[in-house]
């Protein structure tokens, strides 16, 4: 996950980081991946999951 948000850092803020990030930033780029996750919990659930973690369907035994 700190390598994920470390390589969007550096794409979004060049090679910047994150020690020279002001708040603000930091509160911007919180706010976009919290609207990232929101738009994929909404994707999930149009697919009928109803929590993040999908269990795959029993095979019938027999």
């Amino acid at each position: 996950m700190k390598e994920m948000l470390t390589k969007d850092l550096e794409e979004t803020h060049g090679s910047k980081s994150p020690e020279v990030l002001s708040a603000t930033e930091l509160k911007v780029q919180l706010a976009q991946k919290e609207q990232e996750l929101a738009r994929a919990k909404e994707a999930l659930q149009g697919k009928g999951c109803t929590s993040l973690c999908c269990t795959p369907p029993q095979r019938a035994e027999g």
